[in-house]
């Protein structure tokens, strides 16, 4: 309950005084989960609906950076051989390889303190990019996929879908691009849904209600997790060109 009104309304009340929040902060709650979204014990369903994205790290794997990586492809990269320049006076020559190691996001990667106005420079830069509207189409597809798969219960809230919009923005802006690719929606997704999505149990899935056989449904959806049912979801929606 307290960490649910510190996210409604920025105040933590204790015995003997209010404690205020500054008018942007960031909570990071550190759960112990068995897989991913499947933290134990669960958290309640409007708590939860709070938390833009989630990270699983799975001990088995050391200190790796596991999914990541699976961002890599969206990234526009040049030639090291043949960096162009992206300021050039009369003095100084800066490559994009030297503003790249200059940048805001290069910072935090090299585990430096990331000023206020870093924040506010991104934060504009997210509301600046551009979305097609074929990924457009392509994240809402997900989103409908998603809502109406056979093991999800109870769908997507509205929230997870505004979320869900605001993270691909942000990530462009992370990759130094000014438009939403197809593979920063797909790890949009996987952060976003990965800890909203609660998986059904046999006798509420949906094709109980025209006669299923209730043995041959729990067989289906035995160790079926969050993550089982994003990577349907991407392996089924068409991807666009």
């Amino acid at each position: 309950l307290q960490a649910l009104d510190l996210l409604r309304t920025g105040r933590l009340f204790a015995r003997t005084a209010v404690q205020t929040t500054p008018k942007r902060f960031l909570f990071v709650p550190i759960l112990r989960a068995d897989a991913p979204g499947r933290v134990s014990p669960p958290l309640t369903p409007y708590l939860n609906d709070f938390f833009v994205l989630s990270h699983w790290h799975d001990p088995l794997e050391g200190e790796g950076e596991g999914d990541e990586s699976s961002s890599a492809s969206s990234v526009v990269r040049r030639d090291d051989a043949d960096p162009l320049p992206v300021h050039i006076s009369d003095e100084v020559i800066i490559t994009a390889d030297e503003q790249a190691e200059r940048s805001p996001v290069a910072k935090v990667a090299h585990g430096w303190h990331t000023k206020q106005q870093d924040i506010n420079h991104l934060a504009r830069l997210s509301h600046q990019v551009q979305v097609d509207i074929d990924v457009t189409r392509y994240q809402m597809n997900i989103v409908s996929f998603l809502r109406m798969h056979r093991a999800v219960h109870d769908g997507v809230t509205p929230a997870a879908t505004r979320h869900f919009g605001k993270l691909m923005r942000c990530l462009a802006s992370l990759h130094s691009l000014d438009y939403v690719t197809p593979a920063l929606v797909r790890l949009a997704a996987k952060k976003t849904y990965m800890h909203r999505i609660r998986i059904t149990a046999p006798e509420n899935e949906r094709s109980m209600q025209w006669g299923s056989d209730l043995d041959a449904v729990a067989a289906l959806l035995d160790g079926v997790g969050p993550e089982h049912v994003i990577d349907d979801v991407l392996n089924t929606v068409t991807v666009p060109i």
